[in-house]
């Protein structure tokens, strides 16, 4: 430790200002600068260590997109557009969902009914509306409703054989919403168009 006094030696105006308060002033000089050079790299450290978690906790979620935050692999909530605050290392963006329509293009798919073949062919368009429940489906979605699709031209193939191709629409999405709402998806249109085998 020093001992604070002033050194006689100085002029009396460094004295009034301060100078030779402590003796050995090198010293000390000497330990600040080292506690500087120490510090320096750490503080730097840690500051670029603060701005990078920064940065990873802050998502922007653009228009008619949400996205699913999930924590330690489970589902946990949904952001929806604008700028929101996670907590890096422990919530990650699961799923990037799509708010917006989409058109789901049916390939020819052949059903028999009573002894007649019939082609289907044609579009579904659906939407997402509750991202939530669609969260455990959402990177096969499109799989989901044309299975679904499937499941109910099978299944009706009787009734739907005599239909005209707008009833057939109208029958297909109702029961397609019927069978999807647990989805969280909704069926929009269906243009369905079928040709004689």
């Amino acid at each position: 430790s020093f001992v604070m006094q002033r050194d006689p030696r100085l002029p009396k105006s460094l004295r009034s200002r301060g100078y030779g308060q402590f003796q050995g002033i090198g010293l000390e000089r000497r330990r600040n600068s080292l506690i500087i050079k120490t510090m320096t790299p750490t503080v730097s450290v840690l500051m670029i260590a603060a701005a990078t978690l920064a940065v990873l906790s802050l998502k922007r979620v653009p228009e008619g997109q949400a996205y699913t935050i999930h924590r330690f692999g489970h589902y946990r909530r949904t952001l929806d557009a604008g700028l929101h605050w996670i907590l890096p290392l422990i919530e990650k963006v699961a799923h990037r969902v799509s708010l917006t329509g989409r058109a789901l293009s049916v390939a020819p798919q052949t059903l028999v009914a009573e002894g007649t073949a019939t082609t289907l062919q044609g579009r579904v368009y659906y939407q997402v509306l509750d991202v939530a429940r669609a969260d455990a489906e959402a990177d096969h979605l499109d799989d989901v409703v044309l299975g679904q699709l499937l499941a109910t031209l099978r299944r009706d193939a009787a009734n739907l054989d005599q239909a005209s191709d707008g009833e057939l629409n109208a029958v297909l999405k109702r029961d397609l919403n019927l069978e999807l709402r647990s989805h969280g998806v909704v069926v929009t249109r269906c243009q369905l168009q079928r040709d004689a085998a």
